[in-house]
């Protein structure tokens, strides 16, 4: 772990990392609640920047985790704020697709690709008794896949789409672009917000 080059910057920028996304993401919830019916360009600009900071705060709570960096707390917060910037956009568009479609389009290809290769891997000694039934057995293999694979894109597809509306509401994103910016704030003073809350209602040791 030493040696990967501004691991040591990386995990140092936790608190100012929270201080800038917290008020990027307090600016992302007023400009979505000022124009809840109507997409704006600030606000796919707002979007688009906090989607690809979304991606890097799990790696970010990783190598944080790996060194023992900042607590349990705060690695929470940055994987619930990354959840919040990148399943929030995802599943507003998911909202516009028809669900079935896509999950009968994303089951028909899985199906076909596991048919294909499970007749392909058919030993050559039981190939020539397979052959005349070859398209049958495709066919049997897609029917079962599919279904399956319908349900579980189905599954995943709302799953991702709740979560992402819930997580990706302004009142959400405001909640949390304000504990992150306080938990920055007080992080670079040698502090954390469970301290305070501690006093007040009995945290679990592995919390803090």
């Amino acid at each position: 772990m030493a040696d990967i080059p501004y691991l040591g910057e990386i995990v140092a920028s936790v608190p100012w990392l929270l201080l800038v996304v917290g008020v990027l993401t307090i600016i992302y919830a007023i400009v979505r609640f000022k124009t809840p019916k109507v997409t704006t360009g600030p606000e796919v600009a707002l979007g688009v920047v906090g989607f690809v900071i979304g991606l890097a705060l799990p790696i970010v709570a990783a190598v944080s985790y790996l060194n023992g960096a900042w607590g349990i707390f705060t690695l929470f917060l940055l994987i619930l704020l990354a959840e919040a910037l990148v399943l929030g956009p995802i599943a507003r568009i998911m909202k516009k697709i028809p669900a079935l479609a896509t999950a009968a389009i994303g089951a028909s290809g899985i199906a076909y690709i596991v048919a294909v290769v499970v007749v392909a891997a058919i030993p050559s000694w039981l190939a020539p008794y397979i052959a005349p039934y070859s398209q049958w057995i495709m066919i049997a293999i897609f029917i079962v896949i599919a279904l399956f694979s319908f349900m579980i894109i189905l599954f995943a597809r709302g799953l991702v789409e709740f979560t992402g509306l819930v997580l990706g509401a302004w009142p959400i994103m405001m909640i949390l672009g304000v504990i992150c910016i306080a938990q920055g704030a007080l992080l670079l003073a040698h502090m954390s917000l469970l301290q305070f809350i501690e006093g007040a209602v009995a945290l679990p040791p592995w919390l803090t």
